[in-house]
């Protein structure tokens, strides 16, 4: 489970930001379960405060963690967004950390860059709750611990500055580093600019499945979409499916010896639909945008509930009914739903999932950013700073403004702007002053 995520100088993220997820009220716990940390994490806050910008420091550690030797090119440095509202932070080194609990042991990872490469770099794990050294990296100098393999010592001789050590370590396939790498590697991060819903083939690849295919319907059938049945079928060479529902996917299959073989195959994927005067057979792209979302996300939902692992999604509600929202959350937070500790990290503006009574979230699922007037550079904190009673209708004084976060409308400035532009236009006020 992931415990929390610090970044420094990353977009509008100007000073260390730390997303903190260990539980802050005991009473808000799910009976018999010992999760070291919240299940689902919402951030809410105004447009242009930096709720995006977050999930895209998360995304880019998640990114440069796992493909940093492919990002990146010796000798050119490192593409990074330090806060540009502040000249002087261009000079000043980006920083990303992440603490996480993987298979009861916890970890901490993180490094920091500027352009010309990588400054630092670390990992730590704590089997027994103390710490032990993985590796510490700093300047081009390398320090290992006494337990990690001597195999280390030689891939930092020819991992270059501009990639990160855990890409090098991990492509050797070095024990010492594979469970941070392989945590991030099944988590689902989704941004605004890279929503589910644009990746179609994905959607048709899974529900291939049959179980998963079947899993899919039961949601369905619970959104109340008016979706019958999925049908996904396997079409023979040549033969010619619907344009708008034919998709070439990869199929694997294990041969003889029991290995694993891989082959693409096209496919045809239609949703029956009931009317009054019968069925009819949709394809996806004549699904509405709201039932895309809803069935793009199924694939990262369900996996992560199946293996454990953390989805983070920028934009939660876009797309999507509030009452789809709060189902997907509450797939989340149940202990029967969710068996492996998965969670759901999101940001959102959909204050329904607030409530009266915390019947959603609870008090230390519920963060805010909102940005400096003067500087510009976002600021992340908890609902629980507040100290909220437990039946604090939290909704309604979040909309107050009792949390801060939400944006301040002048509706006299409005009006000056509306009248001062039909007073600039002399054809629509009228030049004769009628």
């Amino acid at each position: 489970m992931l415990l929390s995520f610090r970044a420094a100088n990353h977009r509008s993220l100007r000073d260390e930001q730390q997303l903190n997820l260990a539980w802050a009220f005991k009473a808000d716990r799910p009976e018999g379960v010992d999760w070291p940390a919240v299940p689902v994490a919402a951030i809410f806050g105004a447009n242009a405060s930096g709720k995006s910008n977050l999930i895209d420091a998360l995304r880019y550690m998640r990114t440069m963690a796992l493909r940093s030797d492919l990002e990146t090119e010796p000798g050119f440095g490192v593409e990074r967004s330090p806060f540009v509202l502040d000249p002087a932070m261009a000079g000043e080194d980006s920083w990303f950390i992440v603490d996480a609990d993987i298979g009861g042991v916890r970890f901490t990872y993180g490094f920091a860059l500027n352009d010309s490469g990588v400054t630092e770099e670390w990992l730590y794990r704590y089997p027994s709750k103390k710490r032990q050294i993985v590796f510490e990296r700093k300047d081009g100098e390398y320090h290992f611990g006494t337990t990690v393999q001597n195999e280390l010592h030689r891939i930092a001789e020819i991992t270059p500055e501009s990639v990160l050590f855990i890409t090098s370590a991990a492509r050797y396939a070095q024990e010492d580093v594979l469970p941070v790498y392989g945590w991030l590697r099944d988590m689902e991060v989704s941004t605004s600019s890279q929503q589910p819903s644009s990746n179609p083939v994905r959607t048709a690849s899974w529900l291939y499945r049959e179980d998963n295919r079947k899993k899919a319907l039961k949601l369905l059938k619970f959104a109340d979409v008016g979706i019958r049945d999925v049908i996904v079928r396997e079409l023979d060479d040549g033969a010619s499916a619907d344009p708008r529902a034919g998709y070439r996917i990869f199929r694997e299959t294990k041969t003889v010896d029991g290995r694993r073989r891989s082959a693409r195959i096209q496919v045809e994927l239609l949703f029956e639909m009931s009317g009054d005067k019968g069925n009819a057979h949709l394809s996806l792209e004549q699904q509405s945008a709201g039932t895309r979302t809803f069935l793009a996300m199924l694939p990262g939902v369900l996996g992560c509930l199946e293996t454990g692992s953390v989805m983070v999604i920028d934009e939660l509600e876009s797309n999507l009914h509030p009452n789809l929202a709060q189902h997907l959350v509450s797939l989340f937070q149940s202990p029967e739903s969710n068996p492996r500790a998965a969670q759901l990290v999101f940001t959102t503006h959909n204050t329904s999932l607030l409530g009266s009574n915390f019947e959603i979230l609870k008090r230390d699922q519920i963060w805010f950013v909102e940005k400096g007037e003067q500087d510009g550079a976002t600021v992340l904190f908890p609902l629980s700073d507040f100290k909220p009673r437990n039946k604090e209708n939290t909704e309604r004084r979040y909309l107050g403004g009792g949390y801060g976060a939400v944006p301040f409308i002048d509706d006299q400035l409005v009006i000056a702007a509306l009248q001062h532009e039909t007073d600039s236009n002399p054809d629509e006020a009228g030049a004769d002053g009628e």
